[in-house]
Order: structure tokens, then sequence, then C-alpha cells
């Protein structure tokens, strides 16, 4: 599992091991409240080196206010010492008088604003991609990317949201609880031409023995169900199954049920694909034609026929195996920019694709992200480096513009090296000779 850092760390180990790793103190708490809005207090900061060290240095509040101090984000430049009250002072004032025990960070270097560093931690996370499996479906949100349930707003004796602890692929799942017999969501709907065959497919999850949920194909023409598929199987499952509509129906969605009063269960994903298409919505996830990989599918298991369960199957008895060949149609000004075409047909098996996506931003110090420090932080070092060589060009210094652009360079070229390698990480198994 990748280690997730906060904003806050990632910005703070920049600091200490790139920028300012002969600075001493980088981060530290107020000792003392200041006499007014525009002075700090900190016994750390000596006073004989105060004058060089820390004048026109940012000093960025870091934690929240114990009583009524300064909020987090707050930032003033240090101005200069007072040696009588032992106090450093800043400008522009904060919003209240700096309290004893909040934390701070010192950026030593005036033309690198801590917002800046903000800043730049995003845009190198839009650098850097991961790889995201994600279920091809034509359910809005049923790869259950997005956080929120506005597509899950139709609703029947259940309450619904995004979960984040449940879940199989991606970042959730979605939490249904049966608040009457039964409770359900229902999908958009998906117009379906005549005697079509139709794949359903989910990976749910029980948390409590008894409780069992349910997938239902529904027919939105007639008001009916077509066909179903039940779990009552603790932890996880797969539910999927196949109809073939008749004439008559012309609209169907997906119903995700919590069978029975007080059940709580969790859908991983919602997939329907109508049997013998091989063209499909392009994965939401994916921001350009080129971040599609592969387009793979789980086998489906062992039968599970224990209880009410029906069209219910184990999970993890096979793995991820080759589906097709792809295509990306692209038609990039285009209201629908790109089409997922493959040459195999939709058959039996639920399809996902494999596509690289950028990580995501993050708007405050309490943010995480599983993007790997190393390369994250070398990544804004080299921006930063290559600030400074700009700014030496810019002031007829050019042998040092040049020293910071071979630091730079040497920098993006571990950076490439170090990216190259966590790609091709494998395991060999079997006998070698």
């Amino acid at each position: 599992m990748p280690s997730s850092h906060t904003r806050k760390e990632i910005r703070q180990q920049l600091l200490k091991r790139r920028l300012y790793r002969t600075r001493w103190p980088i981060v530290s708490t107020f000792t003392g409240a200041g006499s007014a809005t525009t002075a700090i207090k900190d016994t750390r900061l000596s006073p004989a080196a105060l004058d060089k060290d820390i004048v026109k240095a940012w000093i960025y509040i870091t934690s929240s206010p114990v009583t009524a101090g300064p909020a987090i984000g707050e930032v003033a430049r240090v101005t200069d010492v007072d040696f009588d009250n032992n106090e450093v002072n800043v400008a522009p004032a904060f919003t209240a008088i700096p309290e004893s025990g909040q934390e701070y960070e010192i950026h030593y270097r005036g033309e690198f604003h801590p917002q800046m560093l903000n800043e730049l931690i995003n845009e190198s996370l839009d650098a850097l991609e991961s790889t995201r499996l994600i279920p091809i479906t034509e359910i809005t949100d049923g790869d259950m990317v997005s956080a929120g349930t506005s597509s899950w707003g139709n609703t029947t004796n259940a309450i619904v949201q995004k979960n984040a602890t449940n879940v199989r692929h991606g970042d959730y799942s979605l939490y249904v609880q049966a608040t009457a017999t039964p409770g359900y969501v229902q999908t958009n709907d998906v117009f379906i031409p005549e005697k079509t065959g139709i794949l359903c497919s989910a990976d749910v999850y029980i948390p409590t023995a008894g409780f069992k949920a349910r997938l239902v194909l529904y027919d939105v023409t007639n008001g009916a169900e077509l066909d179903s598929g039940t779990s009552e199987t603790l932890g996880w499952s797969t539910i999927t199954f196949t109809h073939n509509a008749t004439s008559s129906t012309k609209r169907v969605a997906l119903r995700l049920e919590a069978k029975t009063s007080q059940d709580i269960v969790y859908f991983d994903h919602a997939i329907l694909l109508k049997m013998g298409d091989t063209e499909f919505p392009f994965p939401t996830s994916a921001e350009w034609h080129y971040n599609t990989k592969k387009v793979f599918y789980y086998p489906i298991g062992t039968g599970i026929t224990a209880g009410v369960s029906s069209n219910s199957f184990r999970i993890g008895e096979f793995g991820a195996k080759f589906w097709s060949h792809f295509e990306v149609e692209r038609d990039e000004d285009a209201v629908v920019p790109y089409r997922l075409t493959v040459e195999n047909k939709v058959t039996t098996k639920p399809l996902w694709a494999a596509v690289d996506v950028t990580y995501p931003n993050l708007s405050a110090d309490t943010d995480t992200t599983v993007a790997p420090i190393e390369i994250l932080i070398d990544l804004i070092y080299a921006t930063l480096l290559e600030t400074l060589g700009a700014d030496a060009h810019e002031n007829d210094d050019h042998e040092s513009g040049l020293a910071y652009e071979q630091r730079a360079d040497r920098l993006r070229q571990k950076i490439i090296t170090l990216r190259e390698f966590r790609e091709v990480e494998t395991i060999i198994k079997g006998a070698f000779r």
C-alpha cells in the first residue's frame, strides 16, 4: 500500500531536505505570545544571528490557534529584529497576536513565497500519473470515481453515500442502507435496441451476517424487474448476470439494493453493457486519449448458492486477463471528444480499462496524496532551480544561471530514471535455469 503524505508534510520535507538544509530552525513553535500582531516570539531564534539569517524571510502559520491566534495559512514577512524584546517583527500584521504553542515555518528565501510552493506541489502532482483500474459501463458514476452522490439521488427507502473504507477499486464505493424493505437506489436510464442482450455486474461488500445485497435490472419502459442477483456472503463477492431483453423493452436501469430493512451493503461499482457492442464511453478518469493502457476482464469465480444467493460468485480466484486490443476514436473538438472501441465484442464478461490518471490536487495542509514523495519533492526542487537560473540570467549572471540549469537537468534525469524503474517493477515466478 503506497504511503500517503499531507501537503504540509511534503512542503516541510522540501524545506528541510532541499531548500534550507543548512538552516535552523525551519519548523518551530512560538514559545510566547507576541507583543502585537506584527511580532512573533520564539526562544529558538538566536538573537545574535537574526539580523542576517531571518530578515526578509516568510513566516507561515501551520497550526490552528489555541484560543485566538492567527489562522493556518497566514503569511507575513520578517522586517527586522527587536533585540530589546527578543522578538521578530513582521509585516503585514497577522489577524491576531501569534499564540504560544502555534506551529510555523520559516521560509528563508524571500523569492519563494509559501503559497508558491503549495502551487508547485499541485503542478507537480499534475505532471505525475498513476495507473487506475476503471470499469467500463454505461452507468453514470458507475465507476464510483466521484466523491459525491449527485448521480445517486433516485432512492427508495434508502440512505446512500460514498464510502472510502470498504473499497476494492478506486477511491469510493456506494454505501446503501435500507430504511424499509427493500431499500434501493436506481441509476440513470440506458436506451436499449430491441432484443438486446444486457450484461450486469457489481462487486458487493456485506459487513454483517444476515445482510443481503441485490443487483436488479429494471425495465423502465414497462415498470418491471427483468432479472437480478443476490448475495449474502460476508465480505466481498461478485453479482453478475446477463438478460436478453424483448422488443417491448426500450429503457433499462440498475437498482442497487439492500434487501431488508436496516441492511447495510456496499457496491464497489455498477456495470451495465449491451452485449455485442464494441464502442463505449471513454473512461471518465482519463484526461487524454493516450492515457488508456489496456482493456481486460476478471474471470468469474465459483458460484455461491448458500441461502438466497443467486448469480453470486467468489472474488479472487483468478487474476485479470487480457480481453481485446483497442483504439481510441478522436474527435477532439466535439462534445464527446473520445470513444473507446475494442476488437472483441462484449459477451458475458464485465470489461475494465487500465488508465493513467494524474494525482488529485491538494487544497489544504491536511489533504493527502499517495504520489511518491521523493519524486514529487525532486520535481518541485527542479522547477525552483530553473526559476533561480532564469532570475540569474535576467541579472546577467550567466555563470550562476547555467549552474542552476545544470543542477535542474541532473535532477530531472534522476526523476526519469526513478519513474522508469518503478514502472518495470514486477514479480518473476517459476523455476530458474
